[in-house]
């Protein structure tokens, strides 16, 4: 009998592996086994070791957000929403009961495909940003005040419209599609995405501006994961990224 089972890995990427302005290709990335020290484009053939790692149980969540698909840490407190289909809601937990403490609703969106959470000084964001069939032309992120979001309960998003530059078919493919995402972060007053990629297992990294309105991404690399990545996170002390993901084996 063939049984299949999923694989979870991180992988960490340094950030000056996106720099894509000079000419030398290779493996960018000096976490990597293959690190070509010479190269300054990275073009997808890094190779990582193998890392283990046991997370510590702490709470089960509250069954409104059992779906819970992005967290983050702001002004003391996690923050989480839920995926595709549920209310257009930020939830704010408390850190020790495990609680939802306040729901903050924005009531000008609707929760179309909320896969991600992120954060500036200045705002949160919320990517609208899954595409399972690869078929949407409405992708985006929602930009919400932080300000707005402490003082009120109710509030109104700004939308970072975009689109991706070489996907020209929009034919729905259930979970066979190189334009599905569940993974970005904020750096460098701009956002940055990774796609889960259903066809090739790689993940494409694309850039947008922190600015409200339609843009066209910016493609800056593609990696060879082997695998779909679901969440991406940056450490700026750091200047690294950390990527988490899946693989479904049989055997």
């Amino acid at each position: 009998m063939t049984k299949q089972y999923l694989f979870f890995w991180i992988i960490v990427l340094s950030f000056l592996s996106f720099d894509s302005t000079a000419q030398t290709s290779g493996c960018t990335d000096p976490q990597a086994t293959n690190y070509n020290v010479s190269a300054s484009i990275n073009d997808g053939s890094c190779v990582y070791p193998a890392t283990n790692y046991n997370p510590i149980f702490l709470d089960s969540l509250p069954s409104e957000i059992q779906e819970t698909s992005g967290l983050l840490y702001f002004n003391g407190s996690l923050w989480t929403i839920n995926d595709s289909g549920n209310e257009p809601i930020l939830y704010q937990i408390d850190t020790t009961t495990h609680l939802i403490t306040r729901r903050i609703f924005i009531d000008n969106a609707i929760n179309i495909d909320w896969e991600a959470l992120s954060q500036s000084d200045n705002d949160i964001f919320i990517g609208d940003i899954g595409n399972n069939n690869g078929s949407r032309t409405d992708l985006k992120i929602l930009k919400i005040s932080k300000s707005d979001i402490l003082s009120q309960d109710t509030v109104a998003a700004s939308f970072i419209h975009f689109s991706y530059p070489d996907q020209t078919d929009f034919t729905p493919a259930s979970n066979n599609t190189r334009y599905d995402c569940e993974a970005f972060f904020y750096a460098n007053d701009s956002l940055y995405l990774f796609t889960k990629d259903w066809v090739q297992f790689t993940s494409t990294l694309y850039v947008i501006p922190n600015v409200a309105g339609t843009h066209n991404a910016l493609l800056l690399g593609t990696y060879n994961l082997d695998g779909l990545v679901t969440d991406a996170s940056f450490n700026d002390s750091t200047k690294s990224v950390v990527l988490i993901g899946y693989k479904q084996h049989q055997y």
